[in-house]
């Protein structure tokens, strides 16, 4: 009885792995929002990190967390390290910037879990006045744990995005969150 028990629990764990071998090994998780303000004071508060404070969900989430800066902002190699109970530790770098349309950074988790990924943003003038803000966040997923997680990624991050957007919209519309 207790080897039919075992043969079982091993065929439905092979199988379980085998299903998460065919969910997808990486993610993309896009939000975007219209600010009514000029592009130029809209990317003033992405490309220099010591700003995001003033916006993040994750500053939010642990006020209290060791942030260190290194670098020139707006400027490739402009860093960002923290390290939390709460948010874990890990890095932003810029990699390559193209002010005040676009730039991309290097996320790097180191803890909880090591996990890289790359965050680009978007800032496109609908009018003088008025900007398309698009953030987009992309990694790869580790089998079979990460890839499982990867189910609710979108709706876990994506609502972090989603709440960190509103308030660079109200930041950078003159507003106090």
């Amino acid at each position: 009885m207790a080897k039919k028990i075992l043969s079982s629990l091993a065929i439905l764990i092979a199988i379980l792995l085998g299903l998460t071998a065919l969910l997808p090994s990486d993610y993309t998780i896009t939000r975007q929002v219209r600010v009514q303000a000029p592009r130029d004071v809209v990317f003033s508060k992405i490309d220099d990190y010591t700003k995001w404070k003033a916006w993040s969900p994750w500053y939010e989430r642990e006020p209290d967390a060791k942030v260190m800066f290194s670098g020139t902002p707006g400027q490739p190699g402009y860093a960002m390290q923290w390290q939390g109970k709460e948010i874990g530790e890990g890095s932003l770098i810029l990699r390559s910037v193209e002010a005040p349309s676009r730039m991309e950074s290097e996320l790097q988790f180191v803890s909880p879990k090591m996990s890289p990924a790359t965050d680009q943003w978007s800032l496109v003038a609908v009018t003088d006045q008025e900007t398309l803000v698009t953030w987009t966040n992309h990694g790869n997923l580790a089998w079979p744990l990460d890839r499982v997680v990867g189910l609710f990624l979108n709706r876990m991050l994506g609502g972090e995005m989603e709440r960190g957007l509103a308030k660079l919209k109200l930041i950078s519309e003159g507003a106090t969150p």
